[in-house]
């Protein structure tokens, strides 16, 4: 189903990382899939493209994933 919403593989399984630690930043994220930083901050771009994350405007570096109710109800 996601794939039909403009999610990758990569992007999901990012996305399923802030659901679960939404303060993760990159390098977190990087770690907990055993990824280069780079990937990680790759998929967080795409995922911003989709409206899905947001930079976070309280630490530097790190993005806030934006309600899943208007996030996901944009791509529908």
């Amino acid at each position: 189903m996601t794939g039909q919403l403009g999610l990758d593989a990569d992007a999901e399984a990012v996305y399923r990382i802030l659901l679960k630690r939404p303060r993760a930043g990159v390098a977190e994220i990087a770690e907990g899939l055993d990824w280069p930083v780079e990937r990680a901050e790759r998929t967080l771009d795409r995922l911003a493209e989709l409206t899905l994350v947001r930079n976070s405007s309280e630490e530097l570096g790190k993005v806030r994933l934006v309600n899943p109710e208007f996030g996901l109800a944009g791509l529908l």
